[in-house]
């Protein structure tokens, strides 16, 4: 049974995101499980073994490097990487520059933070390529864990291949009207429990997923994508569908795509309930 648990990093010495990943075992904070690994394809090939398989490893793809991303920002290198771009608002609490520039007292966001948003529509005539998949799996791929431990593994599609269209047989009513306009449905699983026993793989492994997701997300916009994440779909059903072992855990989906807009306002609470203080909350 093949698993995410503790592997060498590439031992080729290969670039990854602008790090170099170095030839040690399990005592590299830095090592990571190579990109395809944590791509599964559980099928039903084999439903009487169960197992499940990594992607095949051979040619993986050659990711955008996402620290190199991250400088190139949201150039306009194309007419798509145009509409994407458009889809990033200015960050709140910016004004004019110069020496009179006002300087405001709310703290400012970096961009793709401010103008993340989560919607309930998509953009249908955008086609996401297999790059900007791969560029979102590196970047959960580098999320930090508890130990190093890495628990997580997601199965990704995009819109109109198999297993997009096995995925969106298991949503529930409410998330079938607006999940298919996606141009990326990618399910998150989580490492639970270690194989054939009860003990927690990590009592981390729920709060790490959520991280690596959020690195995901982040990713996301710096494409000029947009991302939902969601419950409303049988877990167990999908878990049947891709021959999960019971050791992980179908945990949520997202949804990513192009935001065709408007966005309404965002309501949050002020940032002074979040600071815990002696008085209840």
């Amino acid at each position: 049974m093949l698993t995410t648990g503790h592997r060498l990093a590439e031992a080729d010495g290969s670039v990854v995101s602008g790090i170099t990943a170095r030839r040690l075992w399990r005592i590299d904070p830095r090592r990571r499980d190579p990109s395809s690994a944590l791509r599964r394809a559980w099928s039903l090939a084999s439903p009487g073994r169960g197992e499940c398989s990594a992607l095949a490893r051979a040619g993986e793809p050659a990711v955008p490097s996402v620290a190199e991303d991250a400088a190139v920002g949201l150039v306009d290198r194309d007419e798509d990487r145009g509409r994407r771009a458009a889809n990033v608002r200015q960050r709140p609490g910016a004004h004019a520059t110069g020496d009179n520039a006002r300087v405001d007292k709310t703290p400012e966001l970096h961009p793709l933070l401010a103008a993340r948003w989560s919607p309930t529509s998509f953009d249908t005539g955008h086609e996401a390529s297999e790059g900007d998949v791969a560029t979102l799996i590196e970047a959960a791929r580098w999320a930090p864990s508890a130990g190093n431990s890495q628990p997580w593994a997601f199965i990704t599609s995009r819109r109109g291949d198999d297993t997009h269209e096995r995925l969106l047989g298991h949503l529930a009513a409410s998330s079938r009207r607006w999940v298919p306009s996606a141009s990326i449905l990618i399910a998150n699983l989580c490492h639970t429990s270690v194989e054939g026993t009860d003990w927690g793989y990590s009592e981390f492994a729920l709060y790490d997923l959520g991280q690596a997701v959020a690195h995901m997300t982040v990713q996301a916009a710096a494409l000029g994508l947009s991302t939902r994440q969601f419950r409303a779909f049988d877990r167990e059903a999908v878990a049947a569908e891709f021959v999960i072992p019971p050791h992980w855990q179908v945990t949520t989906m997202t949804a990513i795509g192009i935001d065709p807009g408007p966005r309404p306002a965002r309501d949050r609470r002020p940032s002074s309930d979040l600071r815990w203080t002696n008085h209840a909350l």
